[in-house]
């Protein structure tokens, strides 16, 4: 059985403006099968509420392999929401996974990525 993992951790924090994605994390993964794991939070300083996005993306964000969308809190303070993403991938040649997330005025901060080789996966009975 294979035991190697890929990991990456965003040690300064991206700052997320306008919607636009923005890469939090990412790492660069050789041909194999993969499960894929991140999660983070989701920051609004924007006194309105607002969605924030996070995406778990392949292919330089070209494939969205999962996304999950939170409604962050408004009126004067500093809104936080925790996201988690999950999914599996088969890479044929190089390939660079990410975690973009978008957000009107806020950031994205402790964002881990963890990628893990595996000789097989199968799908459930």
């Amino acid at each position: 059985m294979s035991n190697i993992a890929y990991y990456n951790f965003n040690q300064m924090p991206p700052s997320l403006h306008h919607f636009q994605d923005t890469v939090c994390a990412k790492v660069t993964l050789r041909a194999g099968k993969y499960v894929l794991f991140a999660k983070g939070q989701l920051q609004n300083f924007d006194g309105d509420y607002q969605n924030a996005d996070a995406r778990l993306t392949a292919l330089h964000g070209s494939v969205q392999l999962d996304q999950v969308t939170v409604r962050l809190g408004g009126g004067g303070g500093s809104f936080m929401g925790a996201v988690a993403l999950l999914a599996t991938w088969t890479v044929q040649d190089d390939d660079v996974i990410e975690v973009r997330c978008a957000t009107y005025n806020g950031n994205a901060v402790w964002v881990y990525l963890v990628a893990m080789l595996m000789d097989e996966i199968l799908t459930g009975p």
